[in-house]
């Protein structure tokens, strides 16, 4: 992973700025969790940081690289929403597949999406509808998914706040390694 800084930030929306002048620095191999009580700009920061709500003002950078001006795609940063997005036309490999870096062989493919299943408890998963997941199973797959991508960071909107403490201690450990 890698050192993630956010400097000066601010993000408006129509009226008062919800991130008004904000610095974040993370060190590679660092957790960190922004708590705060509802509406006062969690999500808004880490939305900004993937590049998904543009920022009146300030600067992202990871490893010293401004990702300021940078599409979402570019950054090479992972995000997990609190609601896992999966595609519904595509089963669980599909939806996995999606996450593997291009050029990756297809058969190295296939052993790196049935080890992240594997990782994530899901094992055999492969063919399922994403439809018929239960909304910890769909969220193990966007986590698989996610690590499959290799990002650089990776952010989390309270993914695992509807899971049982058993599994989200386990899904912890995982995302930590």
């Amino acid at each position: 992973m890698s050192n993630l800084e956010v400097r000066k930030a601010v993000v408006r929306f129509d009226g008062p700025a919800v991130l008004d002048g904000l610095d974040l620095s993370v060190s590679a191999g660092e957790i960190v969790a922004v708590l705060g009580p509802s509406g006062c700009g969690k999500s808004t920061l880490l939305r900004s940081i993937v590049g998904l709500q543009p920022m009146e003002s300030g600067q992202v950078c990871l490893n010293g690289q401004d990702l300021t001006e940078m599409t979402t795609e570019r950054r090479g940063i992972g995000f997990l929403f609190q609601r896992p997005v999966l595609f519904p036309t595509r089963d669980v490999r599909g939806n996995l597949q999606l996450g593997v870096p291009r050029g990756v062989p297809k058969q190295e493919a296939d052993a790196r999406i049935s080890a992240a299943l594997d990782e994530v408890g899901l094992a055999g998963f492969e063919p399922r509808s994403v439809e018929g997941l239960s909304g910890g199973e769909g969220q193990r797959v966007a986590l698989a998914r996610a690590l499959l991508a290799e990002p650089k960071a990776l952010l989390l909107d309270e993914p695992f706040s509807a899971l049982d403490g058993a599994l989200r201690q386990r899904l912890v450990d995982t995302v930590r390694t």
